[in-house]
This record gives C-alpha cells, sequence and structure tokens, in this order.
C-alpha cells in the first residue's frame, strides 16, 4: 500500500515537470527542453518497474532521487517566474516609492552633515512624479535642512524622466566650497539605494539646489531580487545532480 502511495506521488511529479516543459519551451527552448526529458525519463522508468512485477517492486533509490531533483528544479524555476513578473511589475508598472528604511538612511545620513536649503520640485500634472516628489519633500523635512515644495512653472523644469539634482547659480558656487550640498545630497541618495538618474545645473543666478522629480522612468533599478536568485540556486543545484 506505501509503494503504491509512493507511485501515485511519483507519477504526479514527473508528469507536473513534463506538462510544465511543454509550455515553457514555447517560450525558452533549451529550458523546456530539459524539463520535458526529465519528466518523461522519469514517466517512462517508473511505469516500466512499476508494470514488471503485479506486486509492483519496491522503487528504487535512484528513482526517488530523480524525483527529487525534478522537484527542485520545478520549485526553482517556479520561484524564479514568480519573482521575474514581479520585478517585470515593479520596474515598469508600480509608481515610485519611499521604503521606511530608505527615509531612515536618508535621514541619518543627512543628519551627519551640515544643513542647507534645498528645494523640491515636479509638475503638478504628474500625479505619480507628485506622490514620489511628496515622500522626498516629506523625508528631508524631518531632517534639520530648509526644505520646500515647488510646482512652480518655470526654470529649471521638471521635463526630464526620473530623479535629478539641479543647481542654479553654479557660477556663484555653494556658500560653502568646502562643505557642497549638491554632493551631500547626492551622496545621501546613494546610500539611502534611491536612484538617482541625472544632474544639471544652470551658471546664472543665486545659488540654490534643487531635486527635479520627472517622470516615472520606463524602468526603475536593474538588480535581480534575492528571491529570484534563489530560484536560480535551486535551479543550477537541480542541474548539477542530472550530470554526475
Amino acid at each position: 500500500m506505501e509503494q503504491e502511495r509512493l507511485f501515485w506521488v511519483l507519477l504526479t511529479i514527473f508528469g507536473s515537470v513534463f506538462a510544465t516543459g511543454l509550455f515553457v519551451i514555447l517560450e525558452r527552448f533549451w529550458w523546456g527542453l530539459f524539463e520535458i526529458i526529465l519528466g518523461l525519463v522519469g514517466l517512462v522508468w517508473l511505469i516500466r518497474d512499476h508494470l514488471i512485477s503485479v506486486s509492483a517492486a519496491p522503487i528504487k533509490t535512484p528513482l526517488l532521487i530523480l524525483a527529487c531533483v525534478g522537484v527542485s528544479i520545478f520549485v526553482g524555476h517556479s520561484i524564479s517566474q514568480i519573482v521575474a513578473i514581479q520585478g517585470v511589475v515593479a520596474r515598469y508598472v508600480l509608481p515610485r516609492v519611499l521604503t521606511e528604511k530608505q527615509t531612515g538612511d536618508l535621514q541619518d545620513y543627512l543628519s551627519k552633515h551640515k544643513p542647507h536649503g534645498i528645494i523640491v520640485k515636479v509638475n503638478p500634472l504628474d500625479s505619480e512624479a507628485t506622490g514620489y516628489a511628496s515622500l522626498i519633500f516629506n523625508a528631508l523635512k524631518q531632517t534639520s535642512w530648509d526644505v520646500t515644495f515647488s510646482t512652480a512653472n518655470a526654470d529649471p523644469n521638471t521635463l526630464n524622466n526620473g530623479l535629478f539634482t539641479c543647481v542654479v547659480g553654479s557660477n556663484a558656487g555653494p556658500p560653502d566650497s568646502k562643505d557642497n550640498p549638491e554632493q551631500i545630497i547626492r551622496a545621501a541618495f546613494r546610500a539611502a539605494n534611491i536612484e538617482v538618474n541625472g544632474g544639471a545645473s544652470i551658471g546664472a543666478g543665486e545659488y540654490k539646489l534643487f531635486i527635479l522629480v520627472g517622470h516615472r522612468p520606463l524602468a526603475i533599478g536593474r538588480r535581480k531580487p534575492m528571491l529570484a536568485k534563489l530560484g536560480y540556486w535551486i535551479i543550477s543545484v537541480g542541474q548539477r545532480f542530472t550530470s554526475i
């Protein structure tokens, strides 16, 4: 009875791997072919051994190992695919946000430096950018920096994609050349893992430092999530077992 239950469990495992490969092969040929072969070999081996004897000969250890490898690869592939979808949504669809950790890291970095004046500027007609700018403004407002919020229709403009720093009056230079506020704020963003897409400057005028919040970039971030890396690692371990 126990062998019979084990037979049906393994049949489900190999059948799932084989069926998954039939769909995956349409997108990733070699990976799908590998799953099809693994599932088919397991199914043939399992059914052959099961039919050799009416009394159902005991399931052999190599077959159990193959089943474990199949499950590992199946789970790893599923994890990597789910996280990949989540990553695509976050990169291309969801609005920009500041996490509590990013906010805390930003405030902690700025607390170690002399405060300066800064203007967070955004186009009010862009709701996504306005929401992100408000988060940045609120985070900076909790520091000792003199922070103002602007939606004025004047230079510097916010037609850029992403987050930019801009210095107006760069010819005059910062009040203290040894304590450059633009360098400090850019370093603070890096420390908080907040993506800054570029910088600009306008030579004439009184010195002012802006954070220009433009349209959401087409893609945000490039690093793979840790869970996706875990999925790929599980897949690689399973593939190494099959090559032994």
